[in-house]
Order: C-alpha cells, then structure tokens, then sequence
C-alpha cells in the first residue's frame, strides 16, 4: 500500500512558489503554486507545463531517439475544518502528449506516418473526519479516478502540412481505465477501557474498456465490511482479533481474520505473535489487458487464480 499525504498550508495566510527548471538539451520545466488560509477556510493550487523537445545523439532524422513530450498538470484542494470535524476535497489532473515521428519516406521524402500517444489522467477525492467525542470518531473517503491512453496515427504532407488519420483500426485505439472508492470507518479508542474496537466498509470498483481489453470492456467489484478489536486484561497484555466479510464480483472470498498478540515480559524484553489469513484478486490490467508493440509485451491472463495465504510472525 503506497500512502501518498500531500503538504497542507496550516500556518501561512498566503503562500505562494515558482519553479523553473532548464537543460541545454531540449528541457522547460515551469509550475508555480498559491495557497490561502482564512479562519475555517484553506484553498489550495497548484500547476505547471513540463516540456522536453526530444533528443538524438546524431540529429539527421525526424526520427528522434528520445521522444518530444509535453506534459501539463493540476492539482488544488479545499479544506473546511472546525475543531471536531474536517472535510477536504481535491482533485488532480495530468495531460502528456507524446510525439513518435515518423522517417520521410521515399522516394521524395515529402510524406511520414506520425503517431501521438495521449495519456490523461483525473481525480477527485473527499476525506471527513468527525470527533464525536474524546473516544469515539468517525472517518470518510470517497475517490474516483480515471486514466486514459489514446493512441493517434496521421499521415502528414510534409509539403502542406496537412495531416489525415490512417485507415488501419490498428493505428488507433483508446484505452480507459477507471475506478471507485469508498471506505468509511467507525472506531472507539478509551484509554480507560480494556476493550476498544473500529469496525467499517471498504467498497472498489474498477472498469476497463478499450480494443486493448478482452472483450472490449470488463468490471471488476469488491465489496467489504471489517472489525477489528483491542483488548487488554492486563497493561502489559494487549490482544487484536479482527475479521474481513468480503465479497468479490468474479472470484469467491474467503472469511480474512487476523490475530495479534503482544506481551510486554519486562522494560528490556518483550514478545510479539501475529497471524492473518490473505486474500488477493488480480486486477483489470493482470486479467485482460493486451499491449505488445515494439517497446512493450504486457499479456493479460483472464484465467489467473487469486492468491490465498496465510502469514505468521513471532
């Protein structure tokens, strides 16, 4: 699991930045940011355009080795928070444009094939947190992303300029990809008690469609409720059961539970047991995506197993 936590203005009223960036061979970086912070309120945004004009070690072609790619990106959030309840809302935003062109052709080297790859990708995000009181909160995400890869071959008149998609269905293809979260959890956390507990749903849903995948278009949904406990007869002794009821749209899920343990012996020493069941499903692009051309040989296997384990720690 990768946790990415982006930088939040909690102090400044306003803060702003600007950041070049430049290489002699073909580079033009440039993005800047503004930020404002009033009482309750905190908005932030941030872009920029990254440029790379392609390079070869011996410049005699319209064929580079290293391909032009322009890049534009955006991201902004807001924040509503009062002392016990917050909400923040983001979004992203990512555009590349990469440009593959073709040799002039013969016999007048007036005419080439071009092919431009568009990646695009957006999201957006909600988070809440609630304190009801000092032992009892409630936390929300929601997100929805998307990612699309367009695929555009022309064939350009070096003489007009003039630029016509090719004919062949496999000079063009659009690939897309998008998925839903939503995972919600309730939890009491007393010092004072020996038993605490957090206990919530994690919802995912994920869609591909595109001539890359199988069939044109496949879903993918897993559904979840989970609870975990916390109980300490002793101060010394803690002990976290927990389980996960899940329900996946194409394999059948097990019951996951888990079992923590940890006993602390003295000051120097102390001992730790954990056991969990694990259940994997493989995703869209494992399952059914189909991409080989020159640079790239990703064959999705759509009879592919999901993965079952279980996992011991002393």
């Amino acid at each position: 699991v990768i946790n990415i936590i982006t930088k939040e203005n909690k102090v400044a009223r306003v803060s702003t930045n600007v950041d070049t960036y430049w290489e002699n061979v073909g580079v033009y970086n440039l993005d800047a940011g503004l930020s404002l912070n009033k009482k309750n309120h905190v908005f932030a945004l941030n872009g920029g355009r990254h440029f790379f004009d392609g390079y070869s070690l011996e410049d005699t072609s319209r064929s580079q080795t290293w391909k032009p790619k322009r890049q534009y990106f955006f991201d902004s959030y807001y924040i509503y928070a009062l002392p016990k309840t917050k909400f923040k809302f983001a979004g992203q935003y990512f555009n590349e444009k990469l440009q593959d062109k073709g040799g002039l052709r013969p016999p007048y080297y007036e005419t080439a094939f071009d092919t431009y790859f568009y990646t695009i990708r957006y999201s957006a995000r909600l988070e809440g947190s609630h304190q009801f009181n000092k032992t009892h909160f409630l936390n929300f995400v929601g997100s929805w992303s998307a990612y699309d890869r367009i695929k555009n071959t022309y064939f350009k008149d070096m003489t007009t300029l003039d630029e016509v998609l090719t004919t062949n269905p496999e000079d063009q293809d659009t690939t897309k990809i998008s998925s839903w979260l939503v995972r919600a959890s309730f939890a009491q956390g007393n010092e004072n008690r020996k038993l605490n507990y957090q206990a919530g749903l994690d919802l995912n849903t994920e869609t591909g469609s595109g001539k890359r995948i199988y069939d044109n278009e496949q879903e993918i949904g897993d559904y979840a409720a989970y609870a975990s406990f916390k109980y300490e007869p002793k101060p010394v002794i803690s002990i976290q059961p927990g389980f996960r009821l899940i329900y996946n749209t194409k394999y059948d899920a097990p019951l996951v539970y888990s079992l923590s343990a940890k006993w602390n012996m003295n000051e120097k020493y102390s001992m730790r047991f954990n056991y969990s069941k694990g259940f994997r499903s493989p995703s869209i692009k494992e399952l059914y995506l189909y991409f080989v051309d020159i640079n790239h040989n990703v064959q999705g296997n759509p009879n592919l197993k999901a993965e079952y384990s279980d996992n011991f720690n002393l």
